[in-house]
């Protein structure tokens, strides 16, 4: 169900509560291919070691200091998460099934340090399974009774997430304590930004702070901490594809018309905020360009002088454009199959060198965290 949801996105006629930003801009109509050594301010690579664990398609990464989990496999393919310390496998999670400790639906998870234990959010359960790591053995169960998406761990006893509710009532955000069961923070949302907002996700920042867009005629950035909520700043693409028609509508029917057309007939389109990222006063995230481009997803970075669309990133001798598949702390995941490699007699950049030799040495797969703040 990933991303169907963004057919709703005619959320925007409710996100008035938010008030307008302004400040900053994004054209999306001006957007240009990039250079990967040209916007990334940081990278680094992880050659995964495949020996003792070659790997199905990798869905989702995250890292957590030295530790990465890697969920892999699509369905029909049963869910896993491996863990790996210095790019060697050291645990995985294999519990799919019915019994005691076991997961029907590993939708998300989490890592929280200071527990050492992985944290699956079981759709079917409708609750928490928890699991010692590095020995992958189940811990405790949590139920929430409620469905959820995408969610991250901020401390001992406290996770970020969206909740959504009945059509046409308010949503949320929440800090949540495990402990007592019942949210500590509550940022109330409309229904739809809460249903968007599920299936998007978190960034986290390096001072442990859970970073999140809110989606409407402007994108309102907030942060998640131990002491509540605070707004990180707001970006409005232009031009404004949706105009009143979305934003001002009062009748859902009409708005979901007018958004599922724009959004499908190659007008110049953003929208969203996946994987966002802060640092000072500059703001990363990707936005949705409309179903009829490629790449769906795309890059927009917005500063104090002004922000910038990038209609694709690419590395030099690699054939596709990069997609972001994971996050760690102020830093995605892009996920390099080093058999795609292309020939390239005189490189350019310094990445390519590397991941030929990379290649060279037998590697397949790379993970490759890198940030554009």
């Amino acid at each position: 169900m990933k991303r169907i949801l963004w057919l709703f996105a005619a959320a925007a006629l409710l996100c008035a509560c938010g008030g307008r930003g302004g400040d900053r801009t994004v054209d999306v109509a001006a957007a240009t291919p990039a250079d990967f050594e040209a916007v990334a301010s940081f990278c680094e690579l992880l050659p995964v070691d495949e020996r003792e664990a070659p790997l199905p398609a990798v869905t989702e990464v995250k890292r957590y200091g030295d530790k990465v989990f890697i969920k892999s496999g699509r369905f029909p393919d049963v869910p896993r998460i491996y863990m790996l310390e210095g790019g060697r496998l050291a645990g995985v999670l294999d519990a799919y099934g019915r019994g005691p400790g076991e997961y029907q639906d590993a939708e998300g998870f989490a890592f929280c340090e200071q527990t050492s234990e992985l944290i699956i959010n079981d759709r079917v359960f409708k609750g928490f399974r928890r699991y010692s790591v590095p020995e992958m053995k189940w811990v405790s169960d949590e139920p929430l009774g409620r469905y959820l998406s995408q969610f991250e761990s901020l401390d001992a006893t406290r996770s970020v997430f969206a909740i959504e509710s009945e059509e046409g009532e308010p949503g949320s955000v929440v800090v949540w304590d495990h402990a007592k069961g019942e949210a500590a923070f509550t940022l109330e949302t409309s229904f739809l930004e809460a249903i968007l907002l599920s299936d998007l996700h978190l960034g986290r920042t390096t001072d442990g702070r859970i970073a999140f867009g809110l989606i409407g005629h402007d994108t309102r950035f907030r942060t998640a901490s131990a002491g509540g909520f605070k707004p990180a700043g707001a970006v409005t693409f232009v031009p404004d594809a949706f105009g009143p028609a979305v934003w001002e509508q009062t009748s859902f029917e009409k708005a979901f018309e007018t958004f599922s057309n724009v959004i499908g007939e190659g007008k110049d389109v953003g929208i969203g905020a996946d994987f966002p990222l802060l640092s000072g006063d500059r703001i990363a995230f990707w936005y949705m360009a409309g179903f009829s481009v490629e790449p769906n997803w795309r890059l927009a970075v917005s500063a104090p002088d002004g922000g910038k669309a990038y209609s694709e990133v690419r590395i030099e001798g690699y054939p596709e454009p990069l997609q972001i598949v994971g996050s760690g702390e102020a830093q995605w995941c892009s996920v390099l199959l080093l058999d795609l490699l292309e020939d390239v007699p005189s490189p350019q950049g310094k990445l390519y060198p590397r991941l030929r030799e990379l290649k060279d040495q037998g590697c397949e797969t790379v993970l490759l965290f890198w940030s554009a703040v």
